[in-house]
């Protein structure tokens, strides 16, 4: 009798010792149906630009913009694997840069990427949309997962689909492009000229240092408008008008850059772009 309790007893501590050993295989394999993984994307960036180009290709997009610049932001997807933007400006920016109101005029185009920004409280998945290394900052790719739909917001606006519209290079873009790109002075600082949503006449103006290898801002930045195109320079200001910014190409590798009244900065092209993280 003495022996039957002493084998119960030892089965009973075999069995606890089992159980202890599975609980930690169990929580580990049981407890990924429960992982929160909102904060990553259904599916990649590659597999999402894949639907993107299949759900909304061959498409104009338009949206109404209200704020003292654009009437109109419109997005070409007619090409595959490309995007191209365009606006329509409002009366008194017109009047200011002596251009027709009437027209469209194209921003930048290239090719279209990508890539995973947010899931929205709605529970919906945001893609960050790029034209070639420029990325189209209000611009996004939205997917419901629960049905599969796609569609652009710009910005809290959804985009609708609209008709094929014709558009028209600004009298002075190509004095624009000139100075568009990132720039080195032999100092430490560098600086970046980026298209602010493919605007060609709203510029992200940004200092950045290299470090270790990487690439860091060392200020927030801040648009410039471009508020006049003279002989080839470019003349800029800051939303609040504190500062005034003149960018004059000097051929395609250099610019001259110059703050209000202060003494001017002459940039060279850097060779290759670089990402600012």
């Amino acid at each position: 009798m003495k022996m039957k309790n002493k084998m119960r007893w030892l089965a009973s501590i075999m069995s606890m010792m089992l159980l202890a050993m599975m609980m930690p295989l169990c929580l580990t394999s049981c407890g990924d149906d429960d992982d929160d993984n909102s904060g990553s994307s259904p599916m990649s960036d590659a597999e999402m630009l894949k639907k993107m180009k299949n759900e909304l290709k061959g498409y104009y997009y338009v949206a109404i913009v209200d704020d003292a610049f654009n009437r109109n932001f419109n997005v070409d997807l007619t090409s595959p694997g490309k995007i191209k933007i365009a606006h329509q400006y409002t009366k008194a920016y017109c009047d200011e840069m002596e251009i027709d109101m009437n027209h469209i005029y194209n921003g930048v185009s290239g090719t279209l990427g990508i890539k995973f920004l947010s899931i929205d409280s709605k529970g919906y998945w945001r893609y960050q949309v790029f034209c070639d290394q420029y990325r189209i900052d209000r611009l996004n790719a939205v997917y419901n997962e629960k049905d599969g739909e796609m569609w652009l917001d710009y910005g809290t606006t959804t985009m609708t689909k609209c008709k094929e519209y014709n558009t028209t290079d600004l009298p002075f873009v190509s004095s624009i492009k000139q100075i568009i790109g990132q720039w080195e002075d032999g100092g430490p600082e560098h600086l970046d000229l980026t298209p602010v949503n493919g605007d060609y006449l709203w510029l992200s103006n940004v200092s950045f240092i290299e470090s270790g290898g990487h690439y860091h801002s060392v200020a927030a930045g801040s648009s410039i408008h471009v508020i006049d195109v003279s002989m080839g320079a470019v003349t800029a200001r800051d939303a609040n008008k504190k500062f005034y910014y003149t960018i004059v190409p000097i051929g395609d590798n250099k610019i001259q850059f110059t703050i209000n009244d202060q003494t001017p900065t002459v940039y060279n092209r850097m060779s290759n772009y670089v990402t600012i993280e």
